[in-house]
C-alpha cells in the first residue's frame, strides 16, 4: 500500500503532458482506509486536472467500517457522481463463467470432471459476492490447481455449497446433530458467515410457512436454484422443531447487532443444538406405541390350544 501511494503521488505531481486530464482508476475502494480517503479528497481539492474513477462492491446491509471510514466515505461520495450498478445474478455468473470454460476448451475437455462444468460454477457465483471479477479469480484458481471436484474446490476456496449450510440445520433441527456438526460450525475462521448463510436459510423457512412462498433476490433468476431454495425452506418450515431453531438464531442474531463474538456464537449453537434434541427425545418418549400388524394384544395367560378353561 506505501508503494501505491508513493506512485499515486509521483503521478498527480506533474501535470499533463499530451492531454488537459489524467485518469486514475481506483478498484476495489471499498477496502481503502479513512486516511487514504482523505489524501484523496485533498488531490480532488487541490489539483481539478486529476479525475478519479473508483469501483467497488458495497453491501448497504453490512456495516462492518468503523464511524470514521463511514464518515470518509460521505465525504468522498458527496464530490462525485455515484452509479449504482446492478449486481451479478448467480446465473449471469455461471454463463459468464461457462463462456471462458468453452473459450478454453475446457468444457469440451472430457477428462476433466463434470462437476466444475455445472455444479461448480453454481458453487463459484453463489460465493463470488455477485461479482463478475471476483467469480473469474476463483474459477481460475480451480483451474490452475486442477480443483475439479465440489470437495477439492471448496478446500481450495475455502467456500461451501448451500446445500451443506442446509444439511447442518437439518442434523440440528432433527435433534440429530453431533460434536462433529459443532467442528462444522465453528471450523471456519469466518464463523459469521457461516452463522449468516444458515440464518437467511431459516428466514427463507419463515417466509414460506407464512406466505407459502420465498421471495427470491434479484441476482438468483435461476430455475434451478430457486426450486432448490423453495424446497429446503418448505422442509425446515414443516420440522416440528423450526420454531425452536429460529428462536435460537433469532436471539443470536440480536445479540451480534454490533459486533459478532465467536465465543457467544459457539455457547449459543451449543444451547440450539441441546434444546431441538432434547425436544426430539421428549416427543419419542410421549408417542404411543402402534403394535405390529397382526400381534395379539397378551391380557392374563393365553390358554393352549386344545386345553379346557
Amino acid at each position: 500500500k506505501a508503494e501505491i501511494t508513493k506512485r499515486l503521488s509521483s503521478f498527480v505531481q506533474s501535470a499533463p503532458l499530451h492531454d488537459s486530464h489524467k485518469v486514475v482508476m481506483v478498484e476495489e475502494y471499498q477496502a481503502l482506509s479513512a486516511d487514504a480517503i482523505q489524501s484523496f479528497l485533498k488531490i480532488l481539492e487541490k489539483r481539478p486536472y486529476i479525475h478519479f474513477i473508483f469501483t467497488g462492491m458495497v453491501d448497504k446491509t453490512q456495516n462492518t467500517k468503523s464511524d470514521k471510514v463511514i464518515a470518509a466515505f460521505g465525504a468522498l461520495a458527496s464530490r462525485v457522481p455515484v452509479f449504482m450498478m446492478e449486481a451479478a445474478s448467480t446465473y449471469n455468473t455461471m454463463m459468464y463463467l461457462h463462456d471462458i470454460l468453452v473459450k478454453q476448451n475446457i468444457d469440451s475437455d472430457e477428462s476433466i470432471p463434470k462437476y466444475i462444468k455445472m455444479e461448480g460454477l453454481a458453487l463459484i457465483a453463489q460465493n463470488s459476492e455477485n461479482s463478475y471479477r471476483k467469480a473469474v479469480q476463483m474459477l481460475d484458481q480451480c483451474i490452475k490447481s486442477e480443483a475439479y471436484t465440489k470437495e477439492d474446490m471448496e478446500k481450495l476456496l475455502n467456500i461451501r455449497d448451500e446445500d451443506d449450510y442446509y444439511n447442518l440445520l437439518t442434523s440440528i433441527v432433527n435433534g440429530k446433530a453431533t460434536k462433529d456438526t459443532l467442528d462444522l460450525l465453528v471450523q471456519d475462521d469466518d464463523v459469521a458467515t457461516t452463522f449468516n448463510y444458515m440464518y437467511n436459510l431459516l428466514s427463507s423457512a419463515a417466509q414460506y410457512r407464512t406466505f407459502n412462498t420465498v421471495y427470491m433476490p434479484k441476482y438468483i433468476k435461476s430455475d434451478f436454484l430457486e426450486k432448490k431454495i423453495v424446497a429446503n425452506a418448505a422442509a425446515l418450515a414443516n420440522n416440528k422443531n423450526f420454531d425452536i431453531l429460529l428462536k435460537g438464531f433469532e436471539s443470536l442474531n440480536s445479540s451480534f447487532s454490533s459486533y459478532f463474538n465467536r465465543s457467544q456464537y459457539i455457547i449459543g449453537m451449543c444451547n440450539i443444538i441441546s434444546l431441538c434434541k432434547n425436544n426430539s427425545l421428549k416427543e419419542q418418549a410421549t408417542r404411543p406405541t402402534i403394535p405390529v400388524r397382526g400381534s395379539i394384544p397378551v391380557r392374563g395367560s393365553i390358554p393352549v390350544r386344545g386345553s379346557i378353561p
